[in-house]
């Protein structure tokens, strides 16, 4: 592949990775409006239209190369939360 295409690639996967995360504190607009309350940087799936996270559409993402090792492990640690809180 050309090296020009490459880069351009690289850029678009970068701006589309950034485009998706949202800040903690951070409130954005979708179907409902929310405040991310996590207390990190939230990567979701579909920017102001669709702002839940689910773990399948982040571990997508990890490919990229533009997921840091501490922004895993705050949506893995965040992932297991959920997975361990049991209903009364």
């Amino acid at each position: 592949m050309p090296k020009a295409d490459l880069e351009f690639l690289r850029d678009m996967t970068r701006d589309v990775i950034e485009s998706l995360a949202c800040p903690a504190g951070i409130e954005r607009w979708g179907p409902l409006p929310i405040t991310n309350t996590c207390g990190f940087t939230l990567v979701t799936p579909g920017k102001d239209s669709y702002t839940a996270y689910w773990p399948r559409d982040f571990s997508m993402s990890l490919d990229s190369g533009f997921i840091t090792p501490e922004e895993l492990r705050s949506h893995l640690l965040l992932t297991c939360q959920a997975r361990t809180t049991t209903p009364t």
